[in-house]
């Protein structure tokens, strides 16, 4: 193993060779990208190699978090190093019983599991690919792509009293394992909370962040609303108990111009 080089901080990430081969320093400024255009993982090279007749390829870079794949010259398969770094992970239950991993702000699913691996996709599975494999017994991420097209979903823990049990993003630990009913009772409320009104046809308008919220589905327990501006707009909530639940308030549109005149809205001209 060559010895280590002093090179500045920012421009450099520190990780451990695979085959315990020690401690080494990567530059990241010093890479030159050797192009895959069918592949979905581009691999790097280095400029500076550690020892010879061995190679590091970076395999994936985000977040500070650094993954490398050893390969010897006889161009045998490569073998993934470990992280340096801790990585906050959690494991928590939603309403339906169901065991969602948070990881990075993100949520995944359990989509299959292997003999001493599982498999987890990111929970927007139709329109993101982000995805990683783990060890059964949840220590280590033996390979990832966590380049999400999407901001992190909103959630929160519910404590043992709380009727809600659904769960969406508060806050991840700096440790691995799973979340106890009622150690985070955060609550999540959008900036300005919600205003009610009622439209000139006497129908309720639920007012967020100065958007507009139609009720699209009421049963006996809870309520569904969604955007009244546009029938493109995913924005929507669900009120259960008084409480706001599930917010997704992401709008692709500018918001309404209005007015509330005893306790009805009018749009303004």
């Amino acid at each position: 193993m060559a010895g280590l080089f002093e090179i500045r901080q920012e421009n450099c990430c520190w990780f451990k060779c695979a085959r315990g081969y020690g401690q080494g320093l990567f530059v990241v400024s010093s890479v030159r990208r050797r192009g895959y255009p069918d592949s979905a993982q581009p691999a790097f090279s280095p400029d500076i190699y550690l020892a010879r007749q061995t190679s590091y390829r970076l395999k994936h870079f985000f977040s500070n978090l650094l993954y490398l794949s050893w390969t010897s010259t006889n161009n045998s398969r490569p073998k993934f190093a470990k992280l340096v770094q801790p990585f906050s992970m959690q494991w928590v239950k939603k309403l339906s019983g169901k065991e969602v991993a948070i990881y990075q702000g993100y949520t995944f699913y359990l989509a299959g599991r292997a003999r001493s691996v599982d498999h987890y996709y990111c929970t927007v599975r139709k329109k993101c690919m982000a995805r990683f494999i783990m060890d059964k017994e949840r220590n280590k991420i033996k390979a990832s792509l966590l380049d999400h097209h999407h901001p992190p979903p909103n959630f929160c823990n519910g404590s043992q009293n709380h009727p809600e049990r659904k769960l969406q993003f508060s806050k991840v630990t700096r440790s691995i394992g799973m979340v106890e009913p009622g150690s985070q009772t955060t609550t999540y409320a959008p900036s300005g909370g919600v205003t009610w009104a009622r439209n000139v046809k006497g129908r309720s308008v639920a007012i967020v962040d100065d958007y507009t919220f139609y009720c699209n589905k009421q049963t006996a327990s809870y309520s569904v609303w969604r955007c009244s501006r546009s029938s493109n707009c995913k924005a929507r909530f669900t009120i259960r108990n008084n409480t706001l639940h599930r917010p997704h308030l992401v709008h692709e549109h500018d918001r309404l111009d209005y007015f509330i005149l005893d306790g009805t809205i009018h749009k303004a001209c």
